[in-house]
């Protein structure tokens, strides 16, 4: 009798440690949104409230033309994942580059920071001003 106790002791204890082994994983796969979208797709996105728009180029291409109410923070710079952590992770962000090369980066390393809901940009500003999309000088 003992040893059956002792048993299903350790097959509950099996059983517990597997699941939520399975919850974990589950939760890690849910925990960061994050999409590549096409141009008229990423300009629908950004309607949303409480959307954050970051470009990662440098300042000098910032300066020739970005999409609207877009905040740069250059991939390049040394505190680059500083900078990106002060925004808020709870809110969705929306980012891009020149020709989406960065982006995918800065994509990736935003996920690592903790970020949610994340929209990347295929094919950067020329994708964006190939299709004719407002740009602010």
């Amino acid at each position: 009798m003992k040893r059956i106790t002792f048993i299903s002791k350790i097959f509950f204890l099996l059983l517990t440690f597997s699941l939520s082994n399975c919850n974990d994983s589950t939760a890690q796969k849910q925990a960061t949104q994050s999409a590549v979208l096409v141009a008229d797709d990423f300009e629908a996105k950004l309607s949303m409230p409480n959307i954050q728009i970051v470009d990662v180029r440098t300042p000098e291409e910032y300066k020739t033309g970005h999409i609207g109410n877009s905040k740069n923070i250059n991939f390049y710079d040394a505190d680059f994942k500083a900078q990106m952590a002060k925004l808020d992770k709870s809110k969705p962000l929306a980012v891009y580059c020149a020709a989406g090369g960065r982006s995918a980066k800065a994509a990736a390393i935003l996920s690592d920071l903790g970020f949610k809901t994340i929209y990347d940009l295929q094919g950067g500003m020329g994708a964006w001003r190939s299709k004719g999309k407002k740009v602010t000088l």
